[in-house]
């Protein structure tokens, strides 16, 4: 497998980043001084922040980033072994890393802080501990294969692990933790699992792909209504829209995939069995594919 991302890479993006410093560079009144257009500029100014607009560098834009919902963990053993089994397989062909969501656990916890009063920062702090269990949960299975479990301090040790063809283990719950945003009309943090894996494939600027209990949004909950019609796709404005208010995503994913440059696109599979996967991962187009919806 080609790794991703190559130490000799990485080195030249470092000279270049060098070189440039040392080209800007002036000497004036015995002082080095080093040119830069965001100096004297507010960071808040309209027009600045039209000029730095920018898709910005693909850090591992060979990377498939699967974020294994919570609710594929509550599903029990058997679909957590099989999709372990199939990820440690499918990782020897494709560069893969996989993200964990909280599930019941999770609200189970955010209830509880609710009980208490906690305002939405402390629920933030205390409700990422349920990804971690089942990161650890899935890295035990992954644990005789090519698994890694890396903590979100040690991201930067992501290409290397996958430079040696191992499949790193991560949660996505996003750590706001303290300084999350207010949320709009309850009382729970606004940037779940399903917000936090989408930030951290638009900064690797990686494929993503998102197990859940169901495979592919519908235009009813299927569970409920026998005429309910799976959707092959949507765009992020669509998602946005008030009527998939209680669907399987978290309301603010739509306007991030909006917003995002690198993520293009997401698909939503199922993720009970691990068929849906590989179909993905041989070129198929399983589920529904989410779409930013801009150039």
């Amino acid at each position: 497998m080609k790794p991703p991302c190559s130490p000799a890479g990485a080195w030249a993006a470092l000279l270049s980043l060098a070189n440039y410093v040392i080209a800007n560079a002036m000497d004036k009144d015995g002082r080095r001084h080093i040119a830069s257009g965001l100096a004297a500029e507010s960071l808040v100014d309209r027009a600045l922040l039209e000029r730095t607009a920018g898709r910005g560098l693909a850090l591992l834009p060979e990377l498939w980033l699967i974020a294994v919902g919570g609710s594929v963990f509550d599903a029990g053993a058997a679909p957590l072994a099989a999709l372990a089994e199939a990820s440690a397989e499918l990782s020897q062909q494709h560069a893969l890393a996989l993200s964990c969501g909280g599930g019941v656990r999770e609200r189970h916890t955010l209830m509880i802080g609710l009980d208490l009063g906690l305002p939405v920062g402390g629920l933030a702090a205390v409700a990422g501990a349920a990804s971690e269990q089942n990161a650890l949960m899935l890295w035990a299975l992954l644990a005789g294969r090519n698994g890694v479990r890396l903590p979100q301090n040690d991201l930067e040790l992501l290409p290397a692990l996958l430079a040696l063809g191992r499949l790193p283990v991560l949660t996505s719950f996003p750590p706001y933790e303290y300084w999350e945003f207010p949320p709009e009309r309850n009382g729970l943090p606004p940037h779940g699992c399903d917000c936090g894996a989408l930030l951290l494939a638009e900064t690797l600027g990686c494929r993503l792909l998102l197990l859940k209990d169901v495979d592919g949004l519908y235009t009813a909950d299927p569970r409920r209504d026998p005429q309910a019609r799976k959707l092959p796709r949507l765009s992020a404005a669509e998602l946005s829209d008030p009527a998939f208010a209680d669907g399987p995503l978290e309301p603010l994913f739509g306007r991030i995939l909006a917003r995002c440059c690198r993520v293009r696109e997401v698909r939503l599979l199922g993720g009970l069995e691990p068929g849906p996967l590989r179909q993905r991962l041989t070129g198929g187009a399983p589920g529904t594919l989410l779409e930013a919806g801009h150039a």
